[in-house]
C-alpha cells in the first residue's frame, strides 16, 4: 500500500507541478504579448506587406479600412490642399481637350492613353515625363497585380533626387477605374507607377466612403464621387495616400486584358507583362 501511496502522491505531484508550469508559461506569454503584442504585429505586417524592393506594393496597396484620424486634422491626415475647390468627377474623366498633356503607355497586351493632370500634380508629371521621355520606363516589367491595381517597377532616383519627391495629393483626383498614380515609400513619390484596373468597389466600402469616419477625413467622397466609384469602379482606400496624375482615355480592353492574367501567391503576373514604350504628348 505505501507503494501505491507513493506512486499516486507522485502523480498527483507531477499533475500539480506540470499545471503550474503551464500557468507560469500562460502568465508569461501573456505579459510578453501585452508589452511587445504591438511591435510584433507591426513586425509582422511589415514582413508580409512589403517586397524587397525599394518601393513594394505593400506601399501601394492599403488596407479596405478607412482608419480613424485620431487627433488629426483633415489636412494632417490627407495632405490635400486646404484651399482647393471641390470639382464635379467629370473634372478628372472627361475625355482631354485641345493642348492637354497625354502619355502614351505602349505593353506587350496593348496601348493605354492617359489625361495628364499637371496643374494638379506638377512633379509627378514632371517625372514620369522626363523619365518617360529619357526611355527609362521602355523594356520594363510590371511587377505587381494585387487586388487589381497593377505596379511598374522602378526605384527612388527622381528628377528631384535620388530619395524621390513628396506626394501631391488632389481632391479632385481619385483612384477610379484607370487613374494613374505614384508609388510611394511613405510620405516620398519615387518613380515607380500604377495603374488602377478594378472594376468594381465593394459594397461595404461603399457605405463606410459615406460613413462619419470618412467625412471626418476631409477625403473628399461626396455624393459625386460615391456614385461615380460605384457606377465604373476603382479603389477609393488609395485615395488620400497616393499621388494620382493621369486617367485613361482610351485602351479599356488592356485594362481587361490585364485583369485576365493569373498571379501566383506574391501577386506576380504569370504572364510577364512588359512597358514597350512611354510616349509624352499633346492632345
Amino acid at each position: 500500500m505505501g507503494k501505491s501511496e507513493d506512486k499516486i502522491k507522485y502523480k498527483q505531484n507531477k499533475k500539480s507541478t506540470a499545471l503550474m508550469i503551464i500557468g507560469i508559461a500562460v502568465l508569461v506569454l501573456l505579459v510578453v504579448f501585452i508589452i511587445f503584442g504591438t511591435a510584433i504585429t507591426d513586425f509582422f505586417r511589415n514582413v508580409f506587406a512589403k517586397s524587397p524592393d525599394d518601393v513594394s506594393s505593400g506601399d501601394v496597396i492599403s488596407s479596405s479600412e478607412i482608419d480613424d484620424g485620431g487627433d488629426e486634422t483633415d489636412s494632417d491626415r490627407t495632405g490635400y490642399p486646404a484651399d482647393e475647390t471641390q470639382l464635379s468627377p467629370d473634372y478628372q474623366l472627361a475625355a482631354p481637350t485641345a493642348g492637354d498633356d497625354v502619355a502614351i503607355i505602349t505593353t506587350s497586351l496593348g496601348a493605354m492613353k492617359f489625361k495628364l493632370f499637371p496643374e494638379n500634380a506638377p512633379k509627378a508629371v514632371a517625372n514620369f515625363s522626363a523619365k518617360a521621355q529619357d526611355g527609362y520606363y521602355n523594356g520594363m516589367s510590371f511587377l505587381y497585380l494585387y487586388e487589381d491595381v497593377l505596379q511598374s517597377d522602378g526605384d527612388m532616383n527622381t528628377i528631384y533626387g535620388e530619395e524621390g519627391f513628396e506626394k501631391e495629393l488632389s481632391i479632385n483626383l481619385h483612384n477610379y477605374l484607370g487613374a494613374l498614380g505614384v508609388c510611394n515609400s511613405g510620405d516620398v513619390n519615387s518613380n515607380q507607377f500604377y495603374i488602377v484596373t478594378v472594376n468594381n468597389v465593394a459594397e461595404d466600402i461603399l457605405e463606410a466612403m459615406s460613413g462619419e469616419q470618412a467625412q471626418s477625413l476631409g477625403l473628399g467622397f461626396s455624393e459625386e464621387v460615391i456614385a461615380k466609384y460605384a457606377s465604373i469602379g476603382g479603389d477609393p482606400t488609395l485615395d488620400g495616400q497616393f499621388t494620382v496624375f493621369g486617367q485613361l482615355y482610351e485602351g479599356a480592353e488592356v485594362i481587361d486584358a490585364i485583369n485576365a492574367v493569373q498571379v501566383d501567391e506574391d501577386y506576380k503576373p504569370l504572364q510577364d507583362i512588359t512597358i514597350t514604350s512611354v510616349e509624352i504628348g499633346k492632345y
